[in-house]
């Protein structure tokens, strides 16, 4: 059995970030919201080089409660990011404007 990558992004704020330039497997997904308002984390199929925030539309956005958490567990397959796996923390599901607080986040990928 192969193991899972992990990965720990202690500032995630609105600036894209690679997580990986290839196709990947995303198993396990834990966010933190520092800040006293509501932020998304917006997760990308493509390189961070290819996505503007606030005009590309993210694959998936997660609502990240405020002073809370949000957590992501696939038990089988995971979710299939085909060519890459970028993110970015915004104030909304689709935006481009940075939380008052960066977020931590947690990643376990193949």
């Amino acid at each position: 059995m192969t193991s899972t990558n992990k990965t720990f992004d202690s500032s995630v704020t609105a600036t894209v970030e690679n997580l990986a330039t290839r196709g990947v497997h995303l198993y396990t997904l834990v966010v933190r919201n520092p800040s006293a308002a509501t932020a998304y984390l917006q997760l990308f199929d493509a390189a961070a080089a290819n996505v503007t925030l606030g005009t590309t539309t993210p694959d998936q956005s997660y609502w990240v409660p405020p002073s809370g958490e949000f957590d992501l567990a696939y038990t089988k397959d995971g979710m299939e990011f085909q060519t890459a796996l970028s993110y970015a923390f915004t104030t909304t599901a689709t935006g481009n404007t940075a939380p008052a607080s960066n977020a931590e986040v947690n990643f376990g990928w193949l």
